[in-house]
Order: C-alpha cells, then sequence, then structure tokens
C-alpha cells in the first residue's frame, strides 16, 4: 500500500505521531493536525484563540421558517444510464434524481455552492434535525471525497479560504504566512467544524472483535421501522442521524457493529470503511 492523496494523513504518518503518546485523544490529534497543514491558525495557535467552538455548535434548528439552500442537480446523461440499466432490478433504492456528483465538473460545482452558500450556517446547527429537512447546512459532499472527485486539502482549503474578517475577529493564516481574502462571511465555527472532520480522517483496518454483541442486523426488525425514508429515497441522511438515531438503536437491540457496518456500506452513497 502506498500514501493516497484522498487522505490527509496517512498510517505511517499517524504511527509517528501516536507513538511516543500515552494517551490517543481526537482533539489531540485535531490540534496536531491544525499545526501540521497550518489551517485556521495565528501563528502557531488556532486563530481567534480557541480550538474549537463546540459549545457554540450545537444550537437547535432556527425556528424562523427559513428555507435551507437545496443541493445543485445535473441531468443523468449517458454514463449515469448505461450503470442504472446494468443494475439488478433488485437494486435498493429511489430512481436517482441528479442529487449525486458523477463526474469532477459536478463536484467541484457542489464544493463551489457549499462554501458559497451553505457552509456559513453549518457551524451552529450542525447537530440539528428536521423531519422535513434532509441536508439542512451540511455539506453533502462525503461522496466525492470517498471516490476522488474531490480531494480533503481543496476542500478544507476552499473553506478557509472563504473565511473573512466580516464576521470573525481573526483572519485565517496557513503557516507562518498569512493568505489573502476576499472578505467571505464564513463564520470560524462553520469552517473549524467542517475541516476537523477531514483533516482527522485515516485509514481504519477493520475488526470483527466485538465481545457480546453477536445479533444479526434482520434480529432488529425496528432498525428498518425507524430508519429515516431518506436511505430509500437518496441513501444519504446526515452524522446525527446515523449516530444518534441509528447508531444508538443498533446499540440497543444488541446489533453486532459488523453487521451494521455491513448494511451501512450497502445502503450510503458514501458507505467505505
Amino acid at each position: 500500500m502506498v500514501p493516497s492523496n484522498q487522505f490527509l494523513c496517512d498510517r505511517r504518518d499517524f504511527a509517528s505521531w501516536a507513538a511516543p503518546r500515552q494517551r490517543l485523544v481526537m482533539e489531540d490529534f485535531y490540534r496536531a493536525q491544525r499545526r501540521r497543514f497550518g489551517y485556521l491558525l495565528d501563528g502557531d495557535e488556532p486563530a481567534g484563540g480557541r480550538w474549537n467552538l463546540d459549545a457554540e455548535n450545537r444550537e437547535p434548528p432556527p425556528s424562523d421558517g427559513r428555507a435551507w439552500a437545496e443541493p445543485p442537480r445535473h441531468r443523468l446523461d449517458a454514463v449515469d444510464r448505461s450503470v442504472l440499466d446494468s443494475l439488478p432490478a433488485s437494486a435498493f433504492g429511489a430512481e436517482p434524481d441528479g442529487t449525486w456528483a458523477t463526474s469532477r465538473s459536478q463536484a467541484t460545482a457542489r464544493l463551489r455552492h457549499f462554501v458559497d452558500v451553505v457552509l456559513p450556517a453549518f457551524g451552529p446547527h450542525e447537530d440539528a434535525m428536521l423531519s422535513d429537512e434532509w441536508r439542512l447546512a451540511h455539506s453533502a459532499l462525503s461522496h466525492a471525497l470517498n471516490v476522488g472527485l474531490l480531494l480533503p486539502d481543496e476542500v478544507c482549503d476552499a473553506a478557509e479560504d472563504a473565511s473573512g474578517p466580516d464576521t470573525s475577529s481573526w483572519r485565517p493564516t496557513r503557516g507562518s504566512s498569512a493568505r489573502s481574502s476576499d472578505g467571505g462571511n464564513t463564520s470560524g465555527g462553520s469552517t473549524g467544524s467542517g475541516c476537523r472532520s477531514i483533516a482527522t480522517s485515516t485509514r481504519s483496518t477493520r475488526t470483527n472483535r466485538f465481545p457480546g454483541v453477536h445479533r444479526r442486523l434482520g434480529d432488529a426488525d425496528a432498525l428498518r421501522q425507524h430508519a429515516v425514508s431518506g436511505i430509500e429515497t437518496r441513501a444519504w441522511v446526515h452524522h446525527i442521524q446515523r449516530l444518534m438515531v441509528l447508531g444508538n438503536l443498533a446499540l440497543l437491540a444488541g446489533v453486532s457493529p459488523s453487521e451494521m457496518v455491513d448494511w451501512m456500506w450497502r445502503s450510503f452513497i458514501d458507505g467505505a470503511e
């Protein structure tokens, strides 16, 4: 195996960072990654004086009836159709409607839409759920990152470049040299939260060793009954629905984590190890 540009941290990089440490904590790794790549820094310290703004990023959904931005869509082309025609009749899910990018140009257009239109609202409401809004302010770019239509550094760069002094008390820098900014309207909390999930991703090694949890996924029929309709209609729900709804339900039902992973691989557009 060779290092992949689809990850900002290779296994060997992570091993070097982890080797001398007595504890392995995500927050420590996150800060090391920020310093390593220079994201949202003022010298060697976090821009604005704080490493994360989690306390401010747990607001409930706004009650002002706002309209959340719809993602761009594309017309299915001949390649899309040929792939669909090759699928068995028993394939799970609704007919694709152009929500997901299938080319590099479509992926970059979605990235630009997210940064320009959606990202400013992401941070405060990243943990919110609404029954009639499937995306809220999430990027929904994970599928493009997983298959290489987008690379992690260009997503982080685009988010950081959109951050400016208009709504923040800091100007982001990269390493020791300040980067220019056109202003922008993206808060540090939104940009930092978006970059964190990308900058701390590494390739993993799967394990089947989960003592005491052995029920087959099919035994937990309540999981299917409670799974949100977005899985069938667009093969995607955001992280809170995955973790807090599906994950907790599977935990309470005693579903094997390996069974849950296999089901997620089959069911989600961005299902990957």
